[in-house]
């Protein structure tokens, strides 16, 4: 089964806003995937612009694009988009056989 990652930044003033926004879209997510993780941050203190890194983790996805336009769909009424910086990358990765 497909696992896809999207990970994005934001400022830590933003966490509790970014965090009720994900589990939205992870409520949407339910009927194309077994399972979503919880999010996972990390953060350098070495970084000079301070933000966080974050990743959405959507596992055994049985209709990738169904999932993909679900979040597109979602993510305008999330409010994830107003508090991100830059864009969300997606990745896709399959068992290796």
């Amino acid at each position: 089964m497909l696992q896809i990652y999207i990970y994005y930044q934001l400022e830590p003033e933003h966490i509790a806003t970014a965090r009720r926004a994900v589990e939205y879209l992870f409520s949407r997510a339910h009927p194309f995937c077994r399972s979503t993780r919880l999010l996972q941050r990390q953060w350098h203190a070495d970084k000079p612009d301070n933000l966080f890194t974050w990743m959405e983790i959507y596992e055994d996805v049985s209709d990738g694009e169904g999932l993909q336009e679900c979040l597109q769909r979602a993510l305008p009424e999330s409010g994830l988009l107003p508090v991100i910086q830059g864009q969300r990358h997606t990745e896709y990765f399959l068992p290796l056989a």
